[in-house]
């Protein structure tokens, strides 16, 4: 199955606007300026796996796993918590 890239993006917005919600980052907790770089990052670096590795099960399944293992190692560093 092939992924357009506008298709991509309409994803990737439905994606952050469900996880605003349910972080209570539209609410005004957290900075959202961080925030809105960091999900435009993390966007891009999906894009671009997607389009060097294709778009099918196993990249998206790896891509999650790194995306959520890189997450929880940022949330558990100390030295990210100053």
């Amino acid at each position: 199955m092939k992924i357009t890239k506008s298709h991509l993006r309409r994803i990737i917005k439905e994606e952050r606007a469900r996880i605003l919600a349910e972080t209570g980052m539209s609410d005004g907790s957290g900075d959202p300026d961080v925030y809105d770089d960091a999900f435009e990052q993390a966007g891009q670096i999906i894009e671009d796996v997607i389009n060097n590795y294709g778009p099918d099960g196993y990249t998206v399944d790896a891509l999650v796993k790194a995306l959520r293992d890189a997450a929880n190692m940022a949330e558990n560093d100390e030295r990210l918590r100053g």
